[in-house]
């Protein structure tokens, strides 16, 4: 990896909401959509940081929408992908052109099964127009990333070539996209571990990336493997967005940042907006149309939510017994508490006391028997209903 503590040090984010976000089942964020969330996104990340703006071949709206995001956004780099096709590369100039801060990453596919089926090219075919589409982004970009697209079902052999001869090009980012979310941890140290040792020039590059999916549910897994072996550029999107299930997400990275500094070693740590998290995650939620697993990490309804009585019990002694961090520092504000069928007398009686019981004028042990009775004709019990129980119970002459 590239000898500089400024790169060896840092985790990069190549935030790609807005893009392969965006290609989740049924996704379409309008103009004025995309440049809301591109300042939410901004406003959160380093100006280390990428902003994955779009794909300028999908549409004029695309290009006009990206250029947009140019002027509002100054703080990151923003990035494009292409295709290897020179009209592609045109239009990814076309549509970064007013911004200093652009990067064009390079899509290259490089599996058997993409270099026979989707390409009909062979392994020198493949190499020979990634090299040419890299001298052809030259007279644009400064700022050039070539993508390994199903790069994790590639040869190893032919892997290594093509990286080394990319690097040779003068490149300096490269990233290996685990694209069909089919690799395990064990698979990432393997395939990254031979590539850090296999590719003669690998000291030369900056940037090491990885993009993975999360067909398996091993995104952020694998993306974490790979940092062990001098991956320092990771993909991801809020909640977890993309195609088919998804890639990384966004906010479970941020959150191992804020917590796991010590093992996720990243000298940004600090500089994140990580109160902005469930605000901008929110917004995602509302723009995309898809919404938030209530149990998803970080951001889902129920992250903060104790119902048992144990549980609640130990917060009200002390918070730090089953809460991990305070919630707010990620934005959350909402209630702590649920009460339900596992609550305790401390949990239930804090509820009281909030909707204004007092509850030294009812019957209380008679209350919380009845309490727990209700559970067999009702799922939920609303707080309507437990102000009609107290009243019930209410202490006669007090």
């Amino acid at each position: 990896m590239f000898n500089d503590e400024y790169y060896k040090n840092k985790i990069f984010l190549e935030e790609t909401t807005l893009r392969d976000g965006e290609q989740a089942p049924k996704v379409n964020y309008s103009m004025d959509e995309k440049i809301d969330l591109a300042l939410k996104i901004s406003g959160i990340l380093t100006e280390d940081d990428t902003i994955d703006a779009g794909f300028p071949i999908v549409s004029e709206l695309e290009i006009k929408t990206i250029k947009e995001i140019c002027k509002i956004v100054k703080k990151n780099n923003i990035s494009v992908i292409s295709r290897m096709k020179m009209g592609d590369i045109d239009l990814s100039y076309e549509a970064l052109k007013d911004t200093k801060k652009r990067k064009i990453v390079l899509m290259t596919p490089t599996s058997p099964q993409h270099r026979v089926h989707k390409l009909n090219m062979s392994k020198e075919e493949v190499l020979n127009l990634t090299l040419e589409s890299i001298r052809y982004s030259r007279k644009y970009f400064d700022q050039i990333e070539v993508g390994f697209e199903d790069g994790t079902r590639t040869e190893p052999e032919f892997l290594y070539t093509l990286m080394e001869a990319v690097i040779k090009e003068g490149v300096d980012t490269v990233t290996v996209a685990d694209t069909l979310g089919c690799m395990t941890p064990i698979e990432i140290g393997e395939k990254f571990g031979g590539i850090q040792n296999n590719v003669s020039n690998f000291d030369k590059l900056k940037y090491f990336g990885i993009h993975c999916h999360n067909d398996m549910g091993l995104a952020l897994a694998n993306s974490l493997e790979a940092v062990k072996y001098g991956v320092n550029k990771i993909g991801c999107a809020f909640n977890g967005l993309g195609e088919r299930t998804g890639n990384v997400a966004t906010e479970e990275l941020l959150l191992l940042f804020m917590l796991k500094g010590d093992i996720i070693r990243n000298i940004n740590s600090d500089k994140y907006a990580y109160d902005k998290i469930i605000e901008c995650s929110k917004l995602v939620s509302k723009y995309s149309g898809i919404e938030i697993q209530k149990t998803k990490a970080v951001i889902g309804d129920f992250c903060y939510l104790h119902e048992s009585g144990i549980h609640q019990d130990g917060i009200l002694k002390n918070k730090e017994t089953y809460q991990l961090f305070d919630p707010k520092r990620v934005g959350y504000y909402g209630e702590i508490f649920s009460i339900g069928k596992h609550s305790g007398s401390n949990g239930l009686k804090k509820r009281l006391i909030e909707l204004g019981v007092d509850i030294d004028k009812i019957n209380f042990n008679k209350y919380f028997i009845e309490f727990k009775n209700l559970f067999e004709k009702y799922k939920i019990i609303t707080d309507q209903q437990l102000l009609e129980l107290a009243s019930e119970y209410k202490i006669r002459g007090v």
